[in-house]
């Protein structure tokens, strides 16, 4: 017989953060705004739009990575996000024009995720609250010796406080 029920898991993670619907966030920003500003800007249309480790067949891309640490934070505890946002290539090789396009995208997803509305608190359309802030933390290209694409990163770091965030299925209350 199991310790805890479903609802109980439930209930205590969404006391907890979500990566998903950040990476699901941080690209329908992208996706909805960045096209129009490449346009503007002359810079090559993006084909692809996923998280980074997917195949990609399309180029260029944007993909969005994510690595965790938990920190404590009172009696709970909060997920602190390194996110990038990437303007990639086909590895192994791309050119010149290639890597300065992608450190120009790199820049203006920068620009877009830097907007205050963005920088947060950011909700979900249901109210539910994704991130209580996201900084930006420099720029980077991809490393050389990566395999699977080339070009260049924005960094941020985006925080989720501990307390009742519903990101995970609310559960439903028991039948009296």
């Amino acid at each position: 017989m199991s310790e805890f029920t479903v609802e109980q898991v439930l209930a205590r993670m969404n006391t907890l953060g979500r990566a998903v619907p950040v990476l699901d966030e941080i690209l329908s920003i992208l996706h909805d705004n960045l096209p129009p500003v490449l346009v503007e800007l002359g810079l090559p249309a993006i084909r692809t739009w996923d998280y980074a480790g997917v195949e990609v067949k399309n180029w260029p891309a944007v993909l969005v990575g994510d690595a965790i640490r938990v920190e404590v934070v009172g009696t709970g505890f909060k997920d602190v996000h390194a996110l990038a946002a990437i303007c990639a290539y086909a590895a192994p090789q791309i050119t010149r024009r290639q890597f300065q396009d992608a450190l120009d995208t790199a820049q203006v997803m920068r620009g877009l995720l830097t907007m205050p509305t963005v920088m947060g608190p950011r909700y979900t359309e249901d109210g539910a609250l994704l991130w209580s802030y996201m900084l930006q933390d420099g720029l980077s290209p991809v490393p050389q010796n990566f395999p699977h694409f080339r070009g260049w990163q924005a960094e941020f770091h985006i925080e989720q406080y501990p307390m009742q965030t519903d990101l995970w299925p609310v559960p439903e209350e028991p039948e009296p």
